[in-house]
């Protein structure tokens, strides 16, 4: 006989409502993204990926890369929508990831080794506005961008992907 036999989201446990992403079933939603740096690309460059909502919850995320030299410091993160729009948290996703050396499809970098900050465990779960420390749900939208902090010197692809559940809140 099995020594636990519970449920392990607290509250399902408690019989409250939790949400669809803990208990059977959210809808999922993915932005892709393949662009090309430039050689003339500067360092603090900014490349927007796609927009995503507020009330995401961020799941998995991917970059594959050829060899981009000397581009040893990217950021994933939120800056509001548009073209020159401002940044909201440039690496609240990922933080410093090294595609130098070339990422095969098969050996992608992580794009939520950053998730919340310190601890992307424990920032498993949480909706954007969760991340950002809203207090209430926001229904902003943001747009997601790559932040080359270190650019690199030639041009190349990048390309990968993110995955995110709606929350409904």
């Amino acid at each position: 006989m099995a020594v636990e036999d519970k449920f392990v989201n607290a509250l399902t446990a408690a019989g409250k409502k939790a949400a669809a992403i803990f208990t059977g079933g959210a809808n999922l939603k993915i932005i892709a993204w393949r662009f090309a740096t430039a050689a003339a690309d500067d360092d603090g460059s900014v490349y927007r990926v796609g927009r995503i909502p507020a009330n995401a919850i961020p799941i998995m995320g991917s970059l594959f890369a050829n060899a981009l030299t000397g581009s040893t410091d990217w950021d994933l993160g939120l800056y509001k929508p548009g073209v020159g729009g401002a940044v909201v948290d440039k690496d609240l996703l990922a933080d410093g990831l090294d595609p130098a050396s070339g990422e095969a499809i098969t050996a992608p970098l992580n794009c939520l080794t950053n998730l919340g900050g310190a601890d992307p465990e424990a920032a498993f779960g949480k909706t954007l506005w969760e991340l950002l420390g809203l207090t209430k749900p926001n229904r902003q939208d943001y747009d997601l961008a790559w932040t080359a902090n270190t650019v690199g010197s030639g041009a190349d692809t990048l390309s990968g992907f993110l995955i995110y559940a709606d929350s409904g809140v």
